[in-house]
């Protein structure tokens, strides 16, 4: 039910992909666990989405992190090397 805004820039022969949500931003008590399987904070979530993301990102010499959390939403950013 909340705005998604998705951006993308380039710098350094790198890009980075932020998206960024509206909501209430990542429990502290799920942060360091966010990519590990299986960890949620959503009702009904299964918890493989940001592994799977992340795991993703890493087979492609990337990444994926958390940026930003707080009330009003969270940034995570995905980096990737310019092919």
């Amino acid at each position: 039910g909340g705005a998604v805004r998705v951006t993308a820039s380039t710098s350094d022969g790198r890009v980075a992909i932020d998206v960024e949500d509206r909501g209430g931003g990542v429990a502290a008590d799920v942060r360091d666990r966010l990519f590990d399987p299986y960890v949620t904070a959503r009702e009904g979530g299964s918890g493989l989405g940001l592994p799977i993301a992340a795991r993703l990102a890493e087979s492609m010499g990337g990444r994926v992190e958390l940026v930003r959390t707080g009330e009003g939403g969270s940034v995570f950013r995905v980096g990737l090397s310019e092919a």
